[in-house]
């Protein structure tokens, strides 16, 4: 179930950009990895359900820019980030400390992480640096693609509800975060979409440690569903995970499979979605 809380327009809440970009990389690994997300468990991938992305999205009010790239991994590293981050800036100008990188946290995606391995996890084993590289080197593609991609634009805000895809993780009546922010970007010289940005509070973890597919979860699933819908085709979608810590999908699965995280997903989609149709664009024209 999705329900509107509150739209963007002229007067409340709504915000003019002068450029916007998006751009996605995909940095699903070449070679099998270790999958992990379920400690103590033995998980090599056998093959691919649907591709891992770095999505990113730079926003200019002329002045300054921001730039959001989301990644489809369990966890980045402070060094990882700030590498990627260092490379970014060295080849756009932009300050390293305007650019925001997040993983999505699926638990069917590669190992990213040294301390993950350790002596009390033996199954555990030390990240692919080949595969790590990769990744890198895809989040400053994503991230210096759309900063050069970025044009006239206008930004909208829609917050909405999202409900069905999970609860509070030890009690499904406990506190938990329905609250969906979207944010569009469209251009100012014919209105096309650039990109959007949600952020949704829950674990991607419909998929359990007996899938050994690389998979992004519920909500790279509910990227592709958004992709293949007219007049959002192959939109950017950059999805951070919010404050998901306690929030799990747990008590409303009806099991663990792919055709579920395709269920959950495509309730995600259908939602932002609908935020899109709700978006008041801002009447003001870039010069």
């Amino acid at each position: 179930m999705c329900q509107s809380l509150m739209s963007s327009n002229s007067n409340y809440n709504a915000y003019l950009h002068r450029k916007a970009g998006a751009a996605q990389v995909d940095v699903t690994p070449d070679t099998p990895q270790f999958l992990f997300g379920y400690p103590h468990c033995e998980r090599t991938s056998t093959s691919v359900h649907d591709p891992l992305l770095a999505s990113a999205i730079y926003l200019s009010d002329g002045q300054s820019g921001t730039l959001f790239v989301a990644v489809d991994v369990i966890f980045l590293t402070k060094e990882q980030v700030a590498e990627a981050r260092g490379e970014i800036s060295q080849q756009t100008g932009m300050p390293a400390e305007h650019i925001m990188i997040t993983a999505t946290h699926t638990h069917s995606g590669p190992i990213t992480m040294s301390m993950l391995s350790n002596s009390e996890d033996r199954v555990v084993p030390k990240p692919d640096p080949t595969y790590l590289r990769k990744l890198i080197n895809g989040i400053v593609d994503a991230g210096t693609q759309a900063f050069k991609y970025a044009q006239p634009a206008e930004v909208g805000l829609v917050v909405s509800e999202v409900h069905g895809l999970g609860t509070n993780r030890h009690n499904p009546a406990g506190p938990s975060i329905p609250e969906l922010p979207v944010l569009v970007a469209r251009s100012t010289q014919d209105q096309s979409l650039i990109g959007l940005m949600c952020i949704c509070s829950m674990h991607p973890t419909v998929l359990h440690e007996d899938s050994t597919c690389i998979s992004g979860d519920f909500p790279s699933l509910a990227r592709q569903y958004l992709q293949s819908q007219e007049g959002l085709n192959d939109l950017v979608v950059v999805y951070h995970m919010g404050a998901a810590g306690n929030q799990s999908p747990r008590h409303v699965t009806r099991s663990n499979t792919l055709e579920e995280a395709t269920r959950l997903g495509t309730i995600l989609a259908v939602c932002v979605a609908f935020c899109v149709t709700l978006v008041k664009w801002a009447s003001v024209v870039c010069k």
